[in-house]
């Protein structure tokens, strides 16, 4: 996480990116991400290059768009494309049979369509454009600004990863396509709700190699351990 919570007096572990400037000792390092990530699959992420007005920034574009009107925000609704990308409303998604009381907008990498064949496999179809919130004039740059930031961390990690492993950092490069990037950022809003409506998300883990999150003040994530 690059900000977070607590759970239950169990204090998420910490890495510090900063530790491989430093002239630390970087065995001690990759031993710690190592553990860390087998024991409670989820840390605190510190000395990366986001700066407090890259969060800021971020979470007014968020604030932005969840406060345009429901017909605005229906303009761009998933529903719309063949990427599944977009807007999804309150109680669009489910897990574990229940609703999630939260919205989101889905963004992924700004690519063009790829023309389909009949034998490609369907997941070619997931490359395309994203949809863009016309009343935002500046969203779609600043958005794109931070996904790219992020992406950028997100590579760095997991070479990180891969050396804790004692592999090359290099092992899965040709997983990582600078022409056709595969990443999926979420901005996500989770109104106040009833006492029936406890479920935001449930419990449940993402798809993908990584993920990074970032959360606001309101706190509210918890993280399931062995133990927990």
């Amino acid at each position: 996480m690059l900000n977070g919570i607590t759970e239950n007096n169990f204090a998420l572990p910490m890495i510090d990116l900063a530790q491989l400037s430093e002239g630390e000792n970087h065995a001690a390092f990759y031993h710690n991400l190592r553990t860390i990530s087998r024991d409670s699959g989820f840390f605190y992420l510190r000395g990366h290059d986001f700066s407090p007005a890259d969060f800021a920034q971020i979470f007014a574009n968020s604030q932005a768009f969840f406060a345009l009107t429901a017909q605005q925000k229906q303009q761009i609704a998933m529903v719309n494309s063949a990427q599944f990308r977009g807007y999804s409303q309150v109680a669009a998604e489910y897990t574990q049979q229940k609703p999630d009381h939260r919205e989101q907008i889905d963004i992924g990498a700004e690519l063009e369509a790829l023309a389909l064949q009949a034998d490609n496999p369907a997941y070619y179809r997931l490359q395309g454009p994203n949809q863009w919130p016309a009343a935002l004039p500046d969203f779609k740059q600043q958005v794109l600004a931070y996904v790219d930031k992020a992406r950028a961390l997100s590579i760095e990690l997991l070479r990180h990863f891969l050396i804790a492993l004692e592999q090359p950092a290099d092992a899965l490069d040709e997983l990582i396509s600078e022409q056709t990037p595969a990443h999926l950022f979420k901005l996500i809003h989770y109104p106040a709700s009833q006492a029936e409506q406890r479920q935001g998300v449930g419990a449940h883990k993402d798809s993908g190699i990584l993920t990074l999150l970032i959360q606001d003040q309101v706190g509210g994530l918890q993280v399931k351990t062995e133990n927990g």
